[in-house]
């Protein structure tokens, strides 16, 4: 089975973002993806909050 770099986690947790998900529907997919082991929610939620913050203060 294949196993996710930082890099391709990054890049799905940046999509996921995009596509208006939240951290933890991003975590649930990688989880059901690719197995228990490559993230949690803590991890997702800490990718999501530079994007968030970057957000709040551009519009």
């Amino acid at each position: 089975m294949y196993t996710p770099n930082k890099d391709h986690i990054r890049h799905i947790l940046l999509f996921q973002f995009h596509q208006g998900n939240t951290a933890g529907s991003a975590a649930k997919t990688l989880e059901d993806t690719y197995g228990n082991d490559v993230v949690n929610a803590s991890p997702a939620e800490g990718g999501f909050r530079p994007h968030v913050s970057d957000r709040m203060t551009s519009g």
